[in-house]
């Protein structure tokens, strides 16, 4: 996938530019900002979607046509106010709830302001499921669970 992901995205670390049109300059993606994201919803063994996200100056754009929850550029603000802190892993002394989001699994990867990102998602307990619903945006397919 990575070798697959990594042709669709050649070029992909551009230097960041500023939205054209009024003279106004408007919010930047920092440079280097592309995610490998791949989403099973009912867990590994079933049927999975991957895609790519790559963002770069005002907007971004997805490298595949699987339905999505909100825009490329809207994905691309939203990764920059969360940064990589909301792909850091459950830490192993957290106290979680023993509650059960389903059997969705997901794998994110790349890089985000030039940081790298590497985390695995599941649902299967309250920390877990808070981690999911931060990203829940670049999740296609799999419904929320509070």
């Amino acid at each position: 996938m990575t070798l697959l992901m990594g042709a669709a995205f050649a070029g992909c670390m551009g230097r960041s530019s500023s939205h054209g049109g009024s003279g106004r300059a408007g919010p930047t993606i920092p440079p280097r900002t592309y995610l490998y994201i791949a989403v099973w919803p009912t867990g590994k063994d079933g049927k999975g979607h991957r895609y790519g996200l790559r963002c770069r100056g005002a907007g971004g754009e997805y490298s595949s046509g699987t339905a999505r929850a909100i825009t490329a550029p809207r994905a691309c603000l939203r990764l920059v106010r969360l940064g990589v802190t909301a792909f850091a892993p459950v830490p192993a002394n957290a106290a979680c709830t023993q509650i059960y989001g389903g059997p969705a699994e997901a794998h994110v990867s790349g890089l985000i302001g030039g940081r790298p990102v590497d985390a695995g998602f599941n649902r299967g307990d309250g920390c877990e499921i808070a981690r999911w619903n931060k990203i829940r945006f670049l999740l296609p397919g799999v419904s929320s669970v509070s």
